[in-house]
């Protein structure tokens, strides 16, 4: 072969595929734009969540808002009572806080409830709920003791151990049905639930009959000991025998209050329900260990000790609240007792307000609290745990008085006699008041200036005076001591049946009553607060649904409001996105306000959906 030519072939290039460079480059483009387009995407996702993250802080905010808008409010103690705190749509629904017209949009928050005496249990108020309206677990002891003394004193058996007692009223032949223990009208509740429940809370080591104390809890495993002290949550109570979940928050497994359509399916979605078409709240919907009010005048001095034991000091100061015929009716009555009401039989019965006898005081009052005439024409105490009355043993209720003061004389050798009012105070005063209705329309006779006189009330018994004079007695007059607050009282305006059929003495026609008369439309709608009478008890007098006798006896355990307040605050947008719902409990009987509980609820749910929490434009 030519060497040239071999030369020549092998000089030539090889031609490459044509079209190679230019999917290699198309292949880069669509990698790159594919990349730009992810990246793309994360940086639009990352900002939405940025955003969504910075109106959640900012929904969380507009809760907190509501916390301290509340807090605020019950703040200006002289406001409040011209406040609806039940239901005020105008103050609670949707309350403007953000007003912007960029992305954020405008931000509110709503303090809403539930309508507790809603038997369908979808609709909602606007306010707060009154931690009073609830059967207070660490001051049940009082009640259960009260009705034990009530049974004793009427010669019913009470350990506790029955649902119900029957007591009769012979005067009208009809038949009423009592609880013998504050705790079993609570649906659902057993005799050893409740007795765990005391065992619990009591400060010994005494197992109850049915109850659960350090041995029973020990044998667990994990072993823990009976708390043996008050109750700082309602949860703990999960730590007592017996009681679950199920007893406690029932059906209502977002804690709204309302029966939403996975509440109402059976076994469909949790939480386990009956279909029944009604919510079971559970427990706590009746029950807190947080219900107490202030028991201070108006400018938050303390209020008079009626029952204190110098005498001459609460005659000064009832003069300085009041005037001279006030401070010296009331100081009689601590002496002397009232003038025991004639039945039509002709026997002494207890007077219009009960003495020592109708709260475990001093016999030498002579009275009971209210008795009444039975069929047989005889007195009765009716006081709750007092000896029966003097003037139904047929003695003279002077005269004890009278040697009560002089034996108080002698023991102070006659060297500090003190008068006031035309009375030797020196002795003290036997008799205690039970009741600032005591009071109303009582009299009392006495040794005044010398001479046997009888002084009528200041306090009239008439049902249209009662609302002018009432709350300034209330304000300013106390039954307990100089203790600045007053625990577990009943809000009787919102208290649940469940709740009130546990006071001492109360029977199932007073509960319907009071319960018909509550704040709500026949239909369960909320009514504003439009009647400030409201605002003690004295309305189920003045109402025809107590008598003042046993008014005077429930009036230790019962209120017209409490200042110890539960919410549940949303706080949301008005164009959509994220809702934070917290619940919280401000205790109004400090200055400021303090949150002692707080909880959110967001991971439960809105809870409430946006009909039932519309905007306000305002």
């Amino acid at each position: 072969m030519n060497p040239y030519r071999r030369h020549i072939r092998r000089s030539i290039p090889r031609r490459q595929p044509r079209g190679l460079v230019l999917i290699v480059v198309l292949v880069v483009i669509v990698l790159l734009s594919l990349g730009a387009y992810t990246f793309s995407e994360y940086m639009v996702i990352e900002n939405k969540s940025a955003n969504f993250h910075g109106k959640t802080i900012q929904a969380r905010a507009l809760a907190d808002s509501g916390v301290e808008f509340v807090s605020a409010i019950l703040s200006n103690r002289a406001h409040v009572a011209s406040v609806g705190l039940f239901h005020n749509p105008g103050l609670f629904q949707g309350h403007l806080m953000i007003n912007s017209v960029q992305a954020g949009g405008r931000g509110r928050f709503t303090v809403i409830a539930p309508v507790e005496g809603d038997i369908s249990a979808r609709n909602v108020r606007f306010g707060l709920i009154d931690e009073s309206s609830k059967l207070n677990l660490n001051t049940v002891a009082k009640l259960q003791a009260a009705a034990d003394a009530a049974a004793a004193a009427t010669g019913t058996a009470n350990a506790g151990t029955a649902s119900g007692s029957s007591s009769t009223d012979s005067s009208s032949g009809s038949t009423d049905t009592t609880l013998a223990n504050p705790l079993m009208g609570l649906p659902g509740m057993t005799l050893e639930i409740s007795e765990a429940i005391f065992d619990w809370i009591d400060e010994d080591d005494d197992q109850r009959e049915h109850g659960a104390e350090n041995e029973i809890y020990q044998s667990l495993n994990p072993p823990y000991e009976c708390k043996n002290q008050p109750l700082e949550t309602l949860d703990e109570l999960l730590l007592i025998r017996g009681i679950t979940p199920q007893l406690l928050f029932g059906e209502d497994a977002n804690r709204n209050g309302l029966l939403d359509p996975n509440e109402n399916d059976g076994p469909l979605t949790p939480p386990l329900d009956n279909a029944d078409g009604m919510l079971d709240r559970g427990w706590a919907a009746y029950l807190t260990v947080h219900s107490r009010e202030l028991n201070l005048q108006p400018d938050r001095a303390l209020r008079i000790d009626v029952n204190k034991n110098t005498l001459d000091a609460l005659y000064d100061s009832l003069v300085d609240a009041f005037d001279e015929d006030s401070a010296k009716f009331i100081v009689a009555y601590r002496l002397y007792g009232p003038v025991p009401v004639i039945a039509a039989s002709g026997v002494g019965t207890g007077g219009t307000g009960g003495t020592g006898n109708s709260g475990g005081g001093s016999p030498a009052g002579g009275n009971s609290g209210g008795g009444r005439s039975t069929s047989s024409g005889a007195g009765r105490s009716s006081g709750g745990g007092g000896a029966p009355s003097a003037a139904a043993a047929g003695i003279n209720t002077q005269q004890l008085a009278q040697l009560a003061q002089l034996a108080g004389q002698a023991m102070a050798g006659q060297a500090g006699t003190v008068t006031r009012g035309g009375m030797n105070l020196a002795g003290g005063g036997p008799n205690k008041i039970t009741s600032i209705y005591n009071l109303i329309g009582a009299q009392v006779k006495g040794m005044i200036d010398g001479t046997t006189q009888t002084l009528d009330s200041p306090w009239k018994d008439d049902v249209s005076a009662i609302p002018g004079y009432l709350p300034k007695l209330l304000d300013f007059l106390s039954i307990n001591g100089s203790e600045q607050f007053v625990e577990g009282r009943i809000n009787i305006n919102q208290a649940h049946r469940e709740v009130l059929i546990g006071l001492p003495n109360i029977t199932e026609d007073i509960v319907q009553k009071i319960v018909s008369k509550q704040l709500r439309g026949a239909n369960g709608e909320p009514l504003s607060e439009s009647d400030s009478k409201r605002s003690n008890t004295s309305w189920l007098y003045t109402d025809g649904i107590l008598d003042l006798a046993t008014l005077a006896q429930l009036d230790p355990f019962i209120t017209g409001k409490g200042d110890v307040f539960r919410m549940q605050v949303i706080g949301h947008f008005d164009s959509g996105g994220p809702v934070v719902r917290i619940e919280a409990i401000l205790d109004a009987t400090q200055n400021p306000p303090q949150p002692i509980f707080f909880r959110d609820l967001t991971d439960l749910g809105r809870g409430y959906t946006v009909p039932q929490a519309p905007p306000v434009s305002k």
